[in-house]
């Protein structure tokens, strides 16, 4: 059976050369585009001023991990025992979304089917990622801005540009809030976009309407 799905998100690098295989497989992981992926990651980076939070230390590595919705599983290889590979680690695992460890690689499957710019079938496995966590790209984008104190703007789909005066007083009006006094948009720890006001009053704003556009820090 063939399991394996040629999976390129980069369209900058047009010849596979890019050694940026932990941003494709979170790409995959994830359902989101190449940018998106990176953006996730950059918190954590600028934390722990490494490029690639697969190559920091095992512990934070997976702590990393578990606060974007993955949970980690160690394989042992048992003396006189092969390690699985990662063919044979989708072909047994037919429903789900993991992110694979291999030697100096990460590729991600997706129910049964392994992606990549490479056939890596052949490659052992030493562990693994399974993903958890139902939040979608622009929902783990809001709470990675949160927790790691990126700047960001919130964007009204509808126009393409920030919320007017009007459309943040129509949202406060509809949640209760103090018009007179709005604080100003929050990010909850579960991916959720929060108006508040100064009285500690809070709305949860509409994700499909709403979304986060991280913001470079200076």
């Amino acid at each position: 059976m063939k399991n394996f799905k040629y999976y390129q998100p980069n369209d900058k690098d047009i010849k596979d050369k890019y050694g940026d295989c932990t941003i494709r497989a979170l790409s995959k992981a994830l359902n989101c585009s190449w940018l998106e992926a990176f953006d996730v990651m950059i918190p954590f980076c600028r934390e722990y001023q490494c490029s690639n939070v697969f190559a920091l230390p095992c512990e934070i590595e997976r702590e990393i991990m578990k606060q974007i919705g993955f949970t980690y599983t160690g394989i042992s290889n048992k003396k006189g025992e092969k390690r699985p590979t990662v063919k044979s680690f989708a072909l047994s695992h037919s429903t789900g979304t993991y992110i694979l460890n291999v030697a100096n690689h990460e590729v991600a499957v997706v129910d049964g089917i392994y992606y990549d710019t490479w056939d890596c079938g052949d490659r052992s496995l030493y562990g693994y990622y399974t993903k958890v966590d139902s939040l979608s790209s622009n929902e783990l984008l809001l709470a990675k801005t949160l927790y790691c104190g990126m700047n960001f703007k919130v964007i009204d789909t509808l126009t393409g540009k920030e919320p007017t005066d009007r459309v943040i007083n129509n949202i406060a009006k509809e949640g209760g809030l103090m018009v007179a006094d709005i604080d100003q948009f929050f990010v909850g720890e579960d991916g959720s976009l929060v108006l508040a006001d100064d009285c500690g009053n809070m709305t949860y704003c509409d994700m499909e309407r709403f979304k986060v556009v991280a913001e470079s820090l200076e």
